[in-house]
């Protein structure tokens, strides 16, 4: 049998071992292989281990990992927050729907500790405290002392009887009803 001849050229890294200063020598492509996957060689003389613990993949696997947990820990962070936010706007109008409440309450005469009725509150607070008292409450409170329905009131001003509700339930009036009302207010006051 005839011999065979073959030619491969192979580029090699020069090592020196940091524990027994050997120096040898290993094919860069071996080298790029253990940097990229991940590994691990021995010093032909002292058989110290050298290497990469992690390959770059890994090092950008985890990376991503990390940074995919900090987006979730972020977005859960602003739903948290969004929550607490609409929790105190909630809070805060109950609050004020009771405040306002116990002040149409006793715009209307009403004690709110024991729930009865005093006309000299009544009195006092549309006399001496008008601007406390809204206009859409005296609209109720006056059209049922004269002993008027809010029809009869809405023909009497010739107006849409369903504005005469809007405007005791606080909503939205066109300009011109809630004039005719105001000053039907103002004159019966």
């Amino acid at each position: 049998m005839g011999a065979v001849k073959l030619n491969f050229q192979v580029t090699l890294a020069d090592f020196t071992c940091g524990k027994c200063g050997g120096t040898y020598a290993l094919s860069e492509r071996y080298i790029d292989l253990k940097h990229e996957q991940g590994g691990y060689w021995h010093c032909p003389y002292c058989q110290v281990s050298w290497g990469y613990g992690t390959s770059e993949n890994d090092r950008l696997k985890a990376e991503l990992k990390k940074e995919k947990l900090r987006k979730h820990r972020a977005l859960d962070d602003a739903n948290k927050e969004r929550q607490r936010a609409d929790k105190e706007a909630a809070k805060a109008e109950v609050e004020k729907k009771t405040k306002q409440r116990i002040k149409t309450r006793v715009a209307n005469g009403v004690c709110p500790c024991c729930n009865r009725h005093f006309n000299n509150l009544f009195q006092h607070m549309h006399n001496q405290h008008p601007d406390f008292v809204s206009t859409n409450t005296s609209l109720k409170i006056i059209r049922e002392d004269i002993g008027m329905s809010q029809n009869k009131l809405a023909k009497a001003l010739n107006i849409p009887a369903s504005y005469i509700s809007t405007f005791e339930n606080n909503k939205y009036v066109p300009k011109w009803a809630r004039k005719i009302i105001e000053e039907w207010i103002a004159e019966s006051r």
